[in-house]
């Protein structure tokens, strides 16, 4: 409103002064005496702002930017309807059960442990007793989270494998659909079927991985190839620091 207001004294004030110069012009400069008092009238109408600046100086406008093309998917169902999930899960209920009889026979061991600590209970001083108690108490618990370490390995182990085949296939569909973001199901409140690639990385998926190789590790292997893996890591940090040391 402000600007429309303070332009009107302005407006009428030059075309006055077109009707004017025209007054005062003879025939043969009518015309040109007109087109003048149009383009300044036209130049005045002009509304001036930093963009039109901007466009002036750059002889033209700046491209816009495309919108964002956003697609969406569904790890989870990809996991749970793919032949590679699927053949996944199967492993990994077997491997649960070798690891659930492994564990039963650990915990009766530790138990037929507690049940000769309690014989004891009588002639043992009970400072003792306690300490004793306490330790059967936490080999239990360390030996439930080694063989939950040991299932959550085996899991680890199968879905990275998934994810290593499916994120190539998942960059692919948006290049084909014209996608520039990819979010999953779990962060989107709703969204357009047609901007779903979950059907189709599934399909993709099928052909090129239908089963994983999943095997179990025990908890003294993994143990050994975390320590492996930080010396490997220690190793690549002194070498690092030799090297610049060197160089300098």
């Amino acid at each position: 409103m402000i600007t429309e207001i303070s332009s009107r004294p302005v407006r009428f004030s030059l075309v006055l002064a077109a009707v004017l110069a025209l007054a005062a012009c003879g025939d043969k400069d009518d015309n040109k005496a007109a087109e003048e008092a149009a383009t300044d009238t036209a130049v005045a109408d002009k509304p001036t702002s930093v963009r039109d600046v901007f466009l002036d100086a750059n002889t033209g406008p700046a491209k816009v930017p495309s919108k964002p093309r956003v697609l969406v998917v569904n790890q989870a169902e990809v996991f749970g309807a793919s032949k590679a999930g699927q053949d996944l899960r199967t492993k990994l209920l077997a491997i649960q059960d070798e690891i659930a009889k492994d564990q039963d026979a650990t915990l009766k061991a530790i138990e037929e442990e507690a049940r000769s600590l309690m014989q004891q209970r009588a002639i043992l001083p009970s400072d003792q007793f306690r300490d004793k108690y306490e330790a059967l108490v936490q080999k239990e618990q360390v030996a439930k989270q080694k063989y939950a370490k040991e299932l959550e390995a085996a899991q680890a182990q199968g879905e990275n494998q998934i994810m290593a085949r499916l994120t190539p296939i998942m960059q692919q569909i948006m290049v084909e659909k014209q996608g520039t973001i990819l979010m999953d199901q779990t962060q989107v409140l709703l969204s357009s079927g047609s901007f779903s690639i979950t059907d189709e990385s599934v399909k993709r998926l099928d052909e090129a991985m239908p089963t994983v190789e999943v095997k179990r590790r025990t908890w003294d292997e993994l143990a050994a190839e975390a320590k492996a893996l930080q010396e490997a890591r220690e190793k690549a940090q002194a070498e690092a620091i030799n090297g610049g040391a060197k160089g300098d």
